[in-house]
């Protein structure tokens, strides 16, 4: 098919755009939010209607509070770039919410167990990984331990606390999209 008729007469209902927005992760600098509305103008300009946020840099907050939730550190004390982080997230969400727009949250967050929660845990199971050999040794959950679970769901928990106008939980097993469909419903029922 021709490209423009397949995009500008789309059969499928849900176009997502596939450029991850957040700009946090592995980027050179930190995007502001003009530059994202940049992007998500773009995107709906040319008839695409879900967004991907947060490929992979979700705000330094989000991961320090789903470790403090499992009891493996202290409650955080956010600090200035946190804060700067959470509400460029939240202002992708609401203008594209604005904009009819479905925002996704992007969780796919490897369990990776550090030596501090191998220790707040010391029955689960992980496993030993490395990338090709070419990075350090890695431990992460093993996904039938019950510790994979409960880190998703508290995940998925923490990550609707903080952004409840995502619409969409994303790369999220069942039991995760059943809260992040909670989630939503409650704000939607808030508003």
């Amino acid at each position: 098919l021709e490209f423009r008729r397949v995009l500008f007469r789309s059969f499928f209902r849900d176009r997502l755009i596939l450029q991850p927005l957040g700009g946090y992760g592995m980027s050179w600098r930190p995007f502001t939010f003009e530059y994202m509305k940049r992007a998500i103008d773009w995107a709906a300009k040319n008839r695409l209607n879900q967004l991907l946020v947060a490929g992979g840099g979700a705000p330094d907050i989000f991961m320090k509070k789903v470790r403090a939730r499992l009891g493996i550190v202290p409650e955080p004390v956010p600090t200035a770039r946190d804060k700067m982080q959470v509400e460029l997230y939240r202002k992708i969400y609401q203008y594209a919410k604005r904009l009819d727009m479905t925002a996704l949250g992007n969780l796919a967050v490897a369990p990776e167990a550090d030596e501090a929660m191998r220790k707040a845990y010391p029955d689960s199971r992980y496993i030993k990984s490395s990338w090709l050999g070419l990075t350090s040794d890695v431990y992460h959950i093993f996904p039938a331990d019950p510790l994979y679970k409960r880190f998703y769901k508290t995940l998925t928990e923490i990550w609707c606390e903080m952004f409840p106008e995502s619409s969409h939980v994303y790369y999220a097993r069942s039991e995760e999209r059943r809260v992040g469909k909670e989630c939503r419903l409650r704000w939607s029922a808030e508003q």
